[in-house]
């Protein structure tokens, strides 16, 4: 299937609060007055610094007001200077996704002017941007919470929940795929993975109820994720989780906690590359910064089943794989019967934990952030999730668990970005009269994005793979064949060939099925060819055989490629069968957006178009059919 979606977007959007173009950006506003008088201070400079880099600024007009956007989701320390007053430095405004943060520093006259003061930022109880409903979960908060996934992050918002959805965010009762997803900016196709280390997660939005127009028709609810930025300084840190061992190739060798073992390994490194120095060689700002994270998970079961799992005792299950045929007397025919249909309750153990139902992901994120001008940010990420896990069947536990087919799925996506803010030059110079002036365009600026996204999903045996003719392949049939004759007008008149004897030779393939139709045809002599059925089952007198051809074969219970042994009980997979399906799933998007805003005197403009092309490309087999094709 090959489907291709090309759409375009544009959007002009007037109001009296802020309107974001770019998607997922916020702005600080507010207005800085004198503590004493509550007098409006006019050209206080107005500078975001997000650990020790400054990413932003800007200037109060005549009336003590400023505004300043766009800015990425973080923490951020605001420095607010003036002339003849002393410096203040907030610590830990929250700039939120869509959002405005409102900031009304007050500064002090008549004191010390080399000293700064420092003000912890406090959240506000009540929201005065109002908007889109829902909530964001910032840094803080998410390295205080137990989730270790930005789709647990998300689930403690009230709204969303992953109940009933199959690892997808149901965003009030709406079905998971209404649920769109953006990470930093990049718009996440359906089904692709959002898996990110704990550790680059900056903050997750949850947008429940009226959805901004930026991000287009989105029918369910929107989560938004923002990854972290570079630092001035060095940073890192390493993790490790665990709750067991595996000792063993068995699940009954695991020690530990819990019999699941669950490990974890995350880490993250961040820091400047570049720095920009001044004459006397003193490093002044960095021009080039990266954050790096990645995160390696292994467990052997994930999802347990209360009362645990069953499966036929080891060295039961080795006597039947090596003699899983008798034979049976079947009223006056004589049949092969699978020992399997024969088991005991003490042929049977529970386990705590699932046979073959492990996974294993690697995830990572990368941010690098070029500095060029005050004005002109330049921003290059991405991020990668795989994903490697067995399908756990039920049916195959009590005797097929290693024949659990494997799921492979590969997402990962990059993004360029350019931001350029223009600053009004006419308040810089003009002083208070040119300030004065309403109408003017202030705070305006544009973005342009280019991302590109692709996935990868395979369903497979994984012994197998894309070898597709191997599903089926149990050995080598060979058969034998004689002209037939049928008498006409008193003499012998050939009417065409019959089979006379069919020959095996077992394959490596599959193993399991390979000894069972080797044992099949070790009981059973060839045609015409005397065999002694076991007194215990119906006397001792020689029979003749029964593989003359394929049809005599599969009426005595054997098999032939692509076929496999019947169920035991009509519940449990016999052993040696393997899954007969084959998915490769392929997904490409790439995606072109710009957008722009402007205030004009106290409305917001804004301005944007996007292309996006996506291509879904898929196709599905069961390759042991092609046994019965051929």
């Amino acid at each position: 299937m090959l489907s291709r979606i090309l759409s375009a977007l544009a959007c002009v959007v007037f109001g009296t609060s802020a309107a974001f173009a770019q998607v997922g950006a916020g702005t600080l506003q507010g207005t800085v007055k004198d503590k004493k008088s509550g007098e409006p201070l006019p050209f206080v400079s107005v500078v975001l610094e997000n650990r020790g880099t400054r990413v932003a600024g800007g200037q109060t007009d005549f009336d003590g007001l400023f505004k300043i956007s766009p800015i990425e989701p973080g923490t951020y320390d605001v420095t607010v200077s003036y002339i003849g007053y002393q410096p203040m430095k907030q610590t830990g405004v929250v700039v939120n996704s869509n959002k405005i943060t409102f900031l009304n520093p007050e500064l002090t006259s008549g004191v010390d002017l080399k000293e700064v003061e420092v003000v912890r930022y406090k959240v506000p109880l009540i929201d005065k941007d109002g908007g889109a409903s829902g909530s964001t979960v910032t840094r803080e908060q998410i390295a205080r919470m137990p989730a270790r996934s930005a789709v647990g992050v998300a689930t403690t918002v009230s709204g969303a929940s992953t109940a009933g959805t199959g690892g997808g965010v149901s965003i009030r009762g709406a079905r998971s795929e209404n649920t769109y997803y953006y990470i930093d900016g990049v718009k996440v196709p359906a089904g692709a993975g959002i898996g990110l280390p704990k550790s680059a997660i900056e903050e997750v939005q949850v947008v429940t109820g009226g959805v901004p127009a930026n991000y287009g028709d989105v029918t369910g609810g929107l989560v938004n994720i923002t990854t972290r930025g570079p630092s001035r300084s060095f940073f890192g840190g390493l993790e490790y989780l665990t709750s067991g061992y595996r000792m063993g190739e068995d699940v009954k060798d695991i020690v530990g906690l819990d019999k699941y073992a669950f490990n974890q390994v995350e880490a993250s490194l961040s820091g400047p590359i570049f720095f920009k120095k001044d004459s006397a060689g003193n490093k002044v700002k960095p021009l080039l910064g990266f954050f790096l994270s990645g995160q390696f998970t292994d467990v052997a079961d994930g999802s347990p089943l209360y009362g645990g799992d069953l499966r036929v005792k080891q060295d039961v299950r080795d006597d039947l794989v090596r003699n899983p045929l008798a034979i049976r007397q079947v009223g006056t025919d004589i049949a092969a019967v699978y020992r399997g249909d024969y088991l005991r309750g003490d042929d049977v153990e529970r386990l705590d934990t699932r046979q073959n139902a492990g996974s294993t992901s690697y995830l990572g994120s990368v941010k690098f952030d070029i500095a060029t001008t005050p004005t002109i940010n330049f921003t290059v990420g991405g991020s990668a999730d795989y994903q490697r896990f067995s399908d756990f069947d039920r049916n195959n536990s009590l005797l097929n668990s290693e024949n659990n087919r494997q799921i492979r799925d590969f997402t990962y996506r990059g993004f360029v970005r350019f931001t350029q803010r223009f600053s009004s030059r006419e308040e810089e110079s003009a002083g208070a009269e040119g300030a004065k002036k309403k109408g003017g365009i202030k705070n305006a600026y544009y973005s342009l994005q280019l991302d590109y996204s692709k996935r990868d999903r395979n369903i497979e045996d994984p012994t197998h793979k894309d070898n597709l003719f191997d599903y089926g392949y149990i050995g080598r049939y060979q058969r034998f064949r004689a002209p037939s004759y049928e008498l006409r007008d008193g003499r012998f008149e050939q009417t065409g060939f019959r089979d006379t004897l069919v020959t095996f030779s077992p394959g490596d393939a599959n193993p399991t099925l390979s000894s069972m139709v080797d044992q099949f045809f070790n009981i059973f002599q060839p045609f015409n060819q005397p065999f002694f059925v076991p007194a215990l089952f119906g006397g001792g007198s020689p029979e003749e055989g029964f593989y003359e051809n394929f049809n005599a074969i599969q009426s005595r219970n054997g098999i032939l490629n692509g076929q496999g042994p019947p169920s035991i009980y009509s519940l449990w997979n016999n052993a040696g069968v393997l899954g007969n399906s084959y998915d490769k799933y392929e997904q490409q998007q790439i995606r072109l957006s710009a957008t722009g805003s402007a205030d004009i005197g106290k409305h917001a403009v804004s301005v944007g178009v996007e292309y996006e092309q996506l291509s879904n490309r898929n196709y599905q087999l069961a390759p042991r059919g092609l046994w019965g094709r051929a």
